[in-house]
């Protein structure tokens, strides 16, 4: 799912969420949270920007409030690929200081992360990586 093709609007703060234990904004979270739901494993690649996640991905994570209260993603699985122009370590460090509530709240179960310098659009054909690899990482760590 990539969330910049998506209508994700912000979150009100209403806390309405708390008592119905789903969001009343209508846009395409609804279908999104479903997803959620039904998926074994959730994988959300970040941008580092300023040393925090961009406007988007707070927006989404800020909308996935109802997930505190119904707990429906508790104990799911959640790796995450982060992405910044700096050096790897201070992307890591950051991004995982930023989603650090969203797996405690929500009670996900972080196996893993991935960190890569990219900072220009060219750069991924620069980068010395093996996807297929990244994905296998992935895959032992859901076992």
């Amino acid at each position: 799912i990539l969330l910049r093709q998506k209508n994700i609007k912000n979150c009100l703060g209403c806390l309405n969420c708390q008592t119905i234990n789903n969001c009343f904004v209508d846009d395409d979270m609804s279908s999104i949270m479903r997803t959620m739901e039904n998926s074994d494993l959730i994988v959300f690649g970040i941008p580092n920007y300023f040393a925090n996640v961009p406007g988007l991905a707070k927006t989404f994570i800020d909308r996935c409030h109802p997930f505190y209260t119904n707990q429906k993603l508790k104990g799911k699985k959640i790796y995450y690929i982060y992405v910044g122009g700096g050096k790897e370590d201070g992307t890591e460090e950051w991004l995982n200081y930023c989603t650090y509530g969203f797996n405690k709240y929500l009670g996900l179960n972080k196996i893993g992360t991935k960190t890569y310098k990219l900072l220009y659009n060219d750069d991924i054909k620069k980068l010395n990586t093996n996807f297929d690899e990244l994905l296998i990482d992935i895959k032992n760590n859901i076992i």
